[in-house]
């Protein structure tokens, strides 16, 4: 299965939504199947960590419990929650050919500071 960066991003702004952990069931959407929402939770928990939770998972499939942000998943998150900043990150990633969540971390970052260099006169450092 390959990895949906969009999905990805769809995963913590609904879990960032919420006033408490939630779980992996609050997560179905007509727009991704069971599979790929299991598959991707699971590499945020154990592997980006972007999300912390607890695996309850079955012989049925994987399933996760009292879903919630790390730190890392905040910041991850904070960088790529504008729509369009997203949109031109996927779009620059696209066109390099290749993207990591460090990568279109680094570059939604970089287009923030570029707005608030246009919007207050004050370049940061990139």
């Amino acid at each position: 299965m390959r990895r949906n960066m969009d999905l990805v991003r769809n995963i913590l702004l609904k879990v960032d939504q919420s006033d408490a952990p939630i779980d992996m069931s609050d997560l179905v959407t007509p727009d991704f199947d069971q599979k790929a929402i299991e598959y991707h939770v699971s590499m945020m928990v154990k592997e980006a960590g972007l999300l912390r939770g607890h695996d309850v998972s079955c012989m049925e499939g994987e399933d996760w419990i009292e879903l919630s942000l790390t730190w890392y998943g905040h910041e991850f998150l904070d960088s790529i929650r504008d729509d369009e900043i997203w949109r031109q990150a996927k779009a620059g990633m696209s066109r390099a050919g290749g993207f990591s969540i460090d990568l279109i971390s680094d570059l939604a970052k970089g287009l923030i500071k570029t707005q608030i260099a246009k919007h207050t006169g004050i370049m940061l450092s990139v």
